[in-house]
């Protein structure tokens, strides 16, 4: 079995974040429109609540303004006509830690359906600790995530082969996972037979 992250792996909310700070007035329109970066703005302004609170907006109410990421939905379906097992493992809690109390589970399920990828597993999980647990039990023999921080817990299972998923070639290299920009070289990978 092959199991997926979802957030920021699967989903992509490249500008969503930039935009409804922008719309709050919480930060300027000249900071870098990535994530990290508004993230980043709204700490450094003291805005640690409005940025907890607007993660909740991004993951529920907005959670159908998020796009694929290229070729993500096309590698799972792959999967699925090869017969090769898959899974989604995410560290999703319910409801948001502040702010209005949005149900996250069902604003991914509903965004799962929508891409036509809600016909596999899929486990939403309330820690970290959890997720990892899970990767576990399933059986997964691979497993895709955005942080290289989960893939190198120690508590992750030594037998699942570890790909960190890094489109903005943000990350180091290391020896415990094989590093991937992009979905396709996932599928150049498994057609290869590396996994």
């Amino acid at each position: 079995m092959i199991a997926f992250d979802f957030d920021n792996t699967i989903a992509c909310y490249d500008g969503m974040f930039h935009r409804l700070a922008v719309a709050r007035g919480w930060i300027d329109g000249d900071v870098a429109t990535d994530k990290q970066a508004v993230r980043d703005a709204m700490r450094a302004s003291g805005q640690e609540d409005a940025w907890t609170a607007m993660q909740g907006e991004i993951y529920g109410p907005h959670m159908m303004e998020a796009q694929p990421y290229p070729g993500a939905v096309a590698l799972m379906h792959a999967f699925d006509r090869r017969e090769i097992a898959t899974a989604i493992v995410s560290h999703k809690t319910k409801h948001p830690y502040r702010g209005p109390q949005h149900n996250l589970h069902d604003a991914a399920m509903q965004w799962l359906v929508h891409h036509e990828l809600h016909q596999r597993p899929i486990y939403f999980e309330p820690t970290k600790q959890a997720k990892i647990e899970r990767i576990a039990t399933i059986g997964a023999e691979a497993f895709l995530d955005d942080l290289p921080e989960l893939l190198l817990d120690d508590s992750f299972p030594k037998h699942v082969t570890r790909y960190l998923f890094d489109p903005n070639n943000q990350c180091d290299d290391n020896a415990q996972y094989i590093r991937i920009q992009h979905w396709d070289a996932l599928l150049d990978i498994f057609n290869k037979g590396a996994a």
